[in-house]
């Protein structure tokens, strides 16, 4: 346990308040039933905000609830670039949501790193390559769930991932409305009019001011959060499920989830069972060293395969993403049998008509899982780019444990072994220059 109870912010749960989502369905099904039934806040962070029915639906059930209540808090954190692309065509998050920006507060985080003459070049999407708020972050009351999903159509229909919702844990749910209010207080606020202006409390501006500026008011916030949170836990904490943050924001120095894995991937424990998924695998060097290398468990990967890529079937360069992906999923599978690691297997997930955006780990030691969940893919735009969130539930409970065990194999019955007749089908095939780039360009992905 020391790897968890290093970083000092731990919050016990109850085993039953931890609700396991196995569906897209369940989890929009669930957010519509909150948003009507929440009486003091709905805190929402996303990368983005789709523009069809079940979007719209989220927008007008917070506006319906916004005037039922007269005193329900509002706030959504979405990316500023992401959460703009469409404004012009009147098909954005944007576009959605000022309807209730006299209400709500409506955050648009832009990166600091996105300024000056690359603003000007990178065009709509490809400036999101710089980085981004990923942050999957949906809390109703005192209840919170975190996934790795946005708040898009594809994600509430076909597009597979995890949630794990908490119930009626106070002090979990307002660290995490800590965390999205100091990330909004330092990002944009849309108007009622479409318009954006800078929050009183950014007094450095994200991309025409002084960039270690901006970082270092960010980073002081995010870290009196965790400093808050490290001095109510005075006491031991029993019981046998607990809950740990991890905020990864490479951007500003703050790296608790580099750390954790660092420890984790390195464990030399022959009998652990660890399950890793991404929807988008591209472990950074150190990682995968660190796995291969370093680390000695039983040790499965699972990933999309080239049709369950979110990207399958994108227009213009997009459509060469799931090549990439094939490309470091072969030269990761290269490396497995460089290093002899007989207990380590790529495997890849693939259901008809749906795409795979799962991400987390599953610790399995038999009588303790450790299960992480949240917004990271575990590659370098997680590690640098982006600001992402996750947790780590710890438990000793037999019924939960049984049901994490479910979940993990639930995403394992729709997967296949990725090894070298794989890599020969059509679908692998990677054209020269795509493999080429990825070596280039996997920094960014």
């Amino acid at each position: 346990m020391e790897y968890l109870t290093e970083t000092g912010v731990e919050f016990p749960v109850h085993a039953n308040s931890v609700r396991i989502i196995t569906t897209p369905k369940e989890f929009y099904d669930l957010i519509i039933e909150r948003i009507g039934s929440a009486n003091k806040r709905v805190y929402l962070s996303s990368l983005y905000l789709g523009s069809g029915k079940h979007e719209s639906a989220i927008v007008d059930g917070l506006s319906n609830r916004l005037e039922e209540t007269g005193s329900l808090e509002v706030s959504i954190l979405l990316d500023f670039m992401r959460g703009t692309r469409g404004e012009t065509e009147g098909k954005s998050s944007t576009t959605l949501l000022k309807k209730i920006a006299d209400k709500a507060k409506i955050f648009l985080f832009h990166t600091p790193e996105l300024r000056g003459v690359l603003r000007s070049v990178l065009g709509e999407r490809n400036n999101e390559i710089i980085g981004l708020q990923h942050m999957k972050l949906y809390v109703f009351d005192d209840s919170l769930l975190i996934s790795g999903a946005n708040l898009s159509d594809s994600y509430f229909t076909d597009r597979q991932d995890r949630y794990v919702f908490i119930e009626n844990c106070k002090e979990l749910a307002d660290f995490f409305c800590s965390v999205i209010s100091v990330v909004g207080s330092q990002s944009f606020q849309l108007c009622s009019d479409g318009s954006k202006k800078l929050g009183t409390e950014c007094v450095h501006h994200p991309f025409q001011g002084n960039a270690p500026e901006y970082c270092s008011s960010l980073r002081d916030g995010v870290l009196s959060i965790l400093e808050e949170a490290k001095k109510r836990k005075n006491e031991s904490i029993d019981g046998d499920t607990k809950v740990f943050p991890l905020i990864q924001m490479g951007m500003i120095g703050i790296d608790q989830e580099y750390q954790f894995l660092r420890k984790l991937f390195s464990t030399k424990e022959p009998s652990l069972d660890m399950t890793l998924a991404s929807g988008y695998f591209n472990a950074t060097e150190e990682y995968e060293n660190l796995m291969l290398n370093e680390g000695d468990y039983n040790l499965k990967i699972l990933i999309a395969s080239p049709d369950a890529n979110g990207f399958a079937g994108a227009s213009g360069l997009s459509r060469y993403i799931p090549s990439m992906y094939s490309s470091i999923a072969a030269a990761f599978l290269a490396a497995i049998e460089k290093h002899n690691r007989k207990n380590v297997e790529l495997v890849e997930w693939s259901r008809k008509g749906w795409s795979f955006h799962a991400k987390g780990l599953w610790c399995d030691r038999g009588n303790r899982i450790d299960t992480v969940i949240g917004s990271s893919n575990y590659g370098y735009r997680s590690l640098h780019r982006d600001l992402e969130a996750q947790i780590v539930v710890s438990t000793t409970n037999q019924n939960l444990m049984k049901r994490l065990r479910e979940e993990r194999d639930g995403l394992l019955e729709f997967s296949s072994v990725v090894d070298s007749r794989a890599l020969r089908r059509a679908d692998h095939h990677v054209p020269v220059l795509v493999s080429f780039l990825s070596k280039i360009l996997r920094r960014f992905f």
